[in-house]
């Protein structure tokens, strides 16, 4: 918080207008000096929610990445792609905070999480009111879900590859080894968890936790070799983020998956 520093006591007048004190006083274009007690703390919520949002939008800027190494240079979906990575960066990094920790982290992961999570869940429940494939909707909004998160993961590494100073050919390679790679895995445990078979909300989370759990370890993972980094940078917090992350998110799930009915009560007259 900052305060004004004061000369001495304040009259009444000047109580109204407060003077702040100049580094040289002889000079008059000398700039008032601002003393700060101590950095300006955020509220617990507005942090977590910040995190929240800057990992939604790290969604748009994975892809964005991802269309950036994919899409040849003649046609413009790159320099769109590079656009929309780079304005999704700077929300990111306006809502990370300066000092992150494990909890924001979290907080991210429930907003990268929503990302995919949200299309995947739409495209399901679509197919089901289509009747096009019931029995097959979970498939294919896991797929949905699952092609989103490894295009990102993949726009991600491209950009890793670039500040390693990669040349374009490799930057790509290292993406495209991202993207297939991780796209079976993310599938199946998309769909073993998350997107599995209905269930109470507490056998979800159950399930769910350890499945992303072992999807955010081995994204890391796969990330770390396809640029050469040390092949366990990271992987334990990806998969604690990951564990709380998809419990959490498996039984919200179910919780909107299966609303409480409420039974209109029967009212007799005499």
């Amino acid at each position: 918080m900052a305060r004004l520093v004061l000369d001495e006591p304040l009259t009444q007048q000047e109580v109204k207008t407060p003077r702040l004190v100049l580094d040289e006083p002889e000079v008059r274009s000398s700039k008032p000096r601002l003393v700060l007690d101590e950095p300006v703390k955020q509220s617990t919520i507005k942090r977590y929610g910040k995190g929240v949002l800057g990992g939604f939008v790290s969604t748009a800027e994975g892809l964005g990445r991802a269309a950036e190494a994919f899409i040849p240079k003649p046609f413009v979906g790159k320099y769109i792609g590079k656009w929309i990575a780079d304005k999704a960066k700077v929300a990111r990094e306006f809502y990370q905070p300066p000092d992150p920790k494990f909890a924001d982290m979290v907080a991210s992961g429930f907003g990268s999480m929503a990302g995919f999570i949200i299309p995947g869940v739409a495209v399901s429940k679509n197919v089901q009111a289509a009747n096009l494939a019931p029995k097959m909707a979970n498939w294919i909004g896991a797929s949905a879900s699952s092609v989103l998160e490894a295009m990102t993961e993949g726009g991600f590494v491209y950009e890793r590859a670039k500040e390693k100073k990669m040349t374009e050919a490799q930057a790509v390679g290292a993406a495209t080894k991202t993207f297939w790679l991780n796209l079976p895995t993310v599938v199946f445990t998309n769909k073993l968890g998350i997107f599995g078979d209905k269930g109470r909300i507490v056998r979800k989370m159950i399930v769910s936790a350890p499945t992303e759990s072992l999807q955010e370890f081995t994204q890391q993972i796969i990330g770390n070799i396809s640029v050469k980094d040390p092949t366990f940078q990271g992987a334990i917090e990806s998969a604690l983020v990951g564990g709380i992350v998809g419990g959490v998110t498996g039984g919200v799930v179910v919780a909107f998956d299966n609303p409480p009915v409420v039974t209109p009560s029967t009212v007799t007259t005499v």
